[in-house]
């Protein structure tokens, strides 16, 4: 981890603090914590990814009650595909 943090230009610091957050979240891949502890030739690789973190779109929750009691329920990431939705439905007889 160390070498991949100098190629990307990060603090070795930081990777080691995230595998120990999803270590204890239970979110890193057990065969990853065993080759730890194995051989240097069982070891599992690590590969990270620098990702951007944008704030989410804002998104819109349609419930729908029908006649006959079924009730239906739509996230929709954006308003326009409400606006075209509804467009839809008001065009049914």
């Amino acid at each position: 981890m160390v070498s991949y943090a100098k190629e990307q230009g990060l603090p070795a610091w930081a990777l080691y603090q995230w595998r120990s957050r999803l270590i204890r979240d239970g979110l890193w891949p057990a065969k990853m914590r065993e080759a730890k502890r194995g051989p240097r030739s069982q070891m599992v690789p690590v590969h990270f990814a620098r990702v951007a973190v944008t704030a989410p779109a804002p998104a819109c929750v349609v419930r729908l009650q029908l006649n006959n009691g079924r009730r239906v329920e739509i996230e929709l990431p954006l308003t326009d595909p409400l606006i075209q939705l509804i467009s839809a439905l008001e065009q049914q007889p």
